[in-house]
């Protein structure tokens, strides 16, 4: 359910953390835009939903809660201002996970389905720590 789930070795700067995190959004917003562009030139409904797809998961991807690039982003660009980097990150993290919940539940409530209301949970379960988050930092 998580996907890749990267982790660092070595040291890498704040700028380098930021720069790993940044590739994977980076190549699913660059897929979304080939994938619509060439689905519109051919006329293919599979390309065009798969850009919307990739979208989707891309945004989802970059939101400020670990362990998505949207909070290691986050975190990288903290920590090179406050030493509150973590405490800041929970706040985001939880208040993410609750946005998304509070979402899922109007979308489940008007019959859209139950997609973010899952994702909702997921988040939360991460940022509780009561689903394990394997070498997340």
């Amino acid at each position: 359910m998580t996907g890749l789930c990267m982790t660092y070795t070595g040291d890498l700067s704040l700028a380098g953390q930021w720069c790993a995190a940044f590739a994977g959004p980076a190549a699913g917003a660059l897929y979304a835009l080939a994938a619509a562009s060439l689905g519109g030139r051919l006329g293919s409904a599979v390309l065009e939903k798969s850009a919307g797809v990739s979208i989707i998961l891309t945004a989802f991807n970059m939101l400020p809660a670990l362990p998505l690039d949207g909070g290691r982003m986050l975190f990288s660009l903290l920590q090179a201002f406050t030493s509150k980097a973590e405490a800041a990150l929970e706040i985001t993290g939880l208040a993410s996970g609750i946005a998304l919940l509070l979402g899922g539940l109007y979308m489940v409530c008007r019959g859209w389905g139950m997609a973010l209301e899952i994702a909702g949970i997921w988040l939360l379960l991460r940022q509780t720590g009561i689903v394990k988050q394997p070498g997340v930092l």
